[in-house]
């Protein structure tokens, strides 16, 4: 017979309580702790680039994320977690097993609320398209179907909490970030095609590479702008590229100005030949540069 695994909520409480008799909280002060914890909130994007960061008021004002982390997701002990050296100590085999998880699988996610049930939330993960179930008391009296939701999800027992703040996202905006990743799937697809275009035309790897990482880059440049269709960009884009790659790309040079030009003139040709946009404006416009 299958043991029950404690609920989360218990088991995170459970935790706390036992890192605290054992002065293990005592290491939350660590600035070298509260360092990896910054780097893992980077990592999920909820540090600003380029934006001085005073670490104790990160701290505070992510207190909840904080604590999760450093009880169930940062390696306390030869590679172990708080969380698991707890469950094995008290010999909750089923819990080590969940508990486990959380630390490979923890992350920020993007979700549009399905349902709204009294005991929680069943939810569409818009990156990864899978659907979820967040099991939660106090936010479905907050929201509705329709809505949005950024925040950390901890998977636990085949459901999910959040934790921390929860940020929430009207049907609006959330239809227009639908959109959105609509469209950058849609590029990925242009980039695959592009891509094994050139590979039957003989094209190398190295080079085929080079493609890619262009691409690539150009990809997360438009990820920041206002763009839902491959029609609607133009020479403007070109420009603002070049200049988001002085800032974003690390060691920018002018060779890799000139690949990144020469991949996107021949990729923005391309487009147009296979009838995918309406003129071969882009493509003549970068032979001008």
């Amino acid at each position: 017979m299958r043991v029950m695994v404690v609920e989360f909520r218990k088991l995170q409480n459970d935790v706390f309580n036992f890192a605290e008799e054992n002065d293990i909280l005592e290491h939350m002060r660590d600035n070298r702790v509260k360092t990896k914890f910054i780097l893992w909130m980077s990592m999920l994007g909820f540090v600003k680039k380029r934006t001085p960061i005073n670490v104790d008021e990160f701290i505070n004002k992510n207190i909840y994320e904080y604590t999760d982390w450093f009880l169930f997701i940062n390696e306390y002990k030869n590679g172990r977690t708080i969380g698991e050296i707890y469950a094995e100590r008290n010999n909750l085999k089923e819990e080590k097993n969940e508990i486990s998880k959380i630390k490979r699988k923890a992350s920020s996610f993007l979700l549009e609320i399905e349902e709204v049930e009294d005991n929680g939330l069943k939810v569409t993960d818009l990156i990864g398209s899978k659907k979820l179930f967040i099991r939660d008391k106090t936010l479905p009296s907050k929201v509705k179907k329709g809505w949005g939701l950024i925040g950390i999800l901890i998977p636990y027992s085949n459901e999910y909490y959040f934790s921390g703040r929860v940020e929430l996202i009207d049907k609006g905006e959330i239809a227009k970030i639908k959109k959105k990743i609509g469209f950058i799937k849609e590029f990925e697809k242009y980039i695959n095609e592009f891509l094994d275009y050139n590979k039957s035309q003989g094209i190398s790897g190295k080079t085929l590479g080079k493609y890619y990482d262009a691409l690539s880059f150009f990809k997360d440049f438009l990820e920041g702008e206002n763009v839902t269709n491959i029609g609607e960009i133009k020479t403007g884009h070109i420009k603002k590229f070049l200049k988001w790659s002085k800032r974003e790309i690390l060691n920018y040079s002018i060779n890799m100005r000139e690949e990144h030009l020469t991949t996107l003139r021949k990729f923005f040709k391309y487009l147009y030949e296979k009838s995918y946009i309406n003129n071969n404006t882009i493509s003549d416009y970068i032979t001008t540069l």
